[in-house]
């Protein structure tokens, strides 16, 4: 099973280096079915999120990939970003 949460997170990469990124959310949604105690799909989900506007939604996968790995930095750095993402 992890070597298919690997690829099936891979193919969210690429949806999403593609602009894709309602397929890209499909596919980090079963990277984690796969894979549930994996950071990794959880922070790819948020940063799609963020893409797409639904900021709780995004913030809310940061902090279950945090919670499921503290050291996973990428989320962390994610975290003071967003609210400088909203439009005044």
């Amino acid at each position: 099973a992890p070597e298919s949460y690997r690829v099936i997170n891979n193919l969210g990469m690429a949806y999403a280096d593609k602009g894709e990124r309602e397929n890209a959310e499909i596919t980090y949604k079963k990277a984690i079915i796969l894979d549930p105690s994996n950071a990794v799909a959880y922070h790819n989900l948020g940063n799609t999120y963020r893409e797409t506007g639904r900021k709780d939604a995004a913030m809310e996968n940061w902090q279950i990939a945090i919670k499921l790995d503290p050291k996973f930095v990428f989320s962390w750095f994610c975290l003071p970003r967003l609210p400088l993402k909203r439009k005044i």
